[in-house]
């Protein structure tokens, strides 16, 4: 399999983990329902261009923290594969 196409599964089984590590999570949850709450207040307090702009900024940093989130733990899924490979190598230079 190429490397693309490891890095495609990688990816996919990774969203898929991370969906079902935050169902679980008390914590996660909790903090998602704080958010609903400050929201809600938000729209029924906000009207207009001020509403849209904090609708536009939250979009904003949801999608960066994604992106933060996503990339660092495909990296670590790479660089955990470079390691694997080289400690492979290793041990049948050792052989």
């Amino acid at each position: 399999m190429s490397d693309r196409g490891i890095e495609k599964e990688i990816e996919t089984a990774m969203m898929d983990r991370i969906t079902e590590i935050l169902a679980q999570n008390e914590g996660y949850r909790q903090s998602v329902e704080e958010e609903q709450k400050s929201y809600e207040w938000l729209k029924e307090n906000l009207e207009g261009e001020p509403l849209e702009k904090l609708n536009e900024y939250f979009l904003a940093v949801s999608n960066t923290a994604y992106h933060i989130e996503k990339l660092s733990y495909l990296q670590g899924m790479k660089d955990l594969r470079a390691f694997c490979k080289y400690l492979d190598g290793k041990d049948d230079s050792q052989n």
